[in-house]
């Protein structure tokens, strides 16, 4: 669409009607396809465009009638610096390759994992400093207990919610 209104510097978002259906209302093989091309939308902005969508709940997304990925509601976006962009393009070849290592090390240069390091949380709830190693051990547990783990990228989210009751980690505000 094209704006039309009077000519200044204020910032207008001009968006158009778009036919289309949300998740729920999709038959189950035409759910799996949006999820991976979400899965596939996310990852290629954080890798090539750094500008992210960051509020991509399942009523800002639809399938259009054509079968492509709609994004609705651009009132939530955020930039994501250039080294975040080259850690997680590093992430991905590290999880397809099983460098679980290069993997938790990606994830602190992304700010998954806190600036002051790798830990663990100890029986009495208190953080103890753990190895790059460490983690990637417990990641590597993590991502092969959740379905097509290594090579998935949707896994991500399941297994890093599971390692958070005993590593500290962080939600960088690009994800929030």
């Amino acid at each position: 669409p094209k704006y039309t209104g009077p000519k200044g510097r204020a910032r207008v978002l001009a968006l158009e009607w778009v036919d289309g259906k949300h998740m729920d209302a999709l038959p189950k093989d035409k759910q799996l396809a949006m999820t991976k091309m979400m899965v596939d939308a996310s990852v290629a902005q954080l890798i090539r465009t750094g500008v992210v969508h960051a509020d991509p709940h399942e009523g800002n997304i639809m399938m259009d009638e054509q079968g492509r990925l709609v994004y609705l509601d651009f009132g939530l976006m955020t930039y994501v610096d250039k080294t975040v962009m080259e850690a997680f393009g590093s992430g991905v070849c590290n999880m397809l390759a099983g460098n679980w290592t290069g993997l938790a090390l990606d994830f602190m240069k992304c700010g998954i994992v806190p600036e002051e390091g790798f830990q663990k949380k100890l029986e009495d709830g208190t953080m103890f400093p753990i190895s790059a190693e460490e983690f990637g051990c417990a990641l590597k547990t993590a991502m092969m207990g959740e379905v097509g783990g290594k090579s998935r990228f949707g896994a991500l989210a399941p297994g890093l919610a599971g390692m958070s009751r005993d590593y500290k980690l962080t939600a960088p505000p690009y994800i929030i």
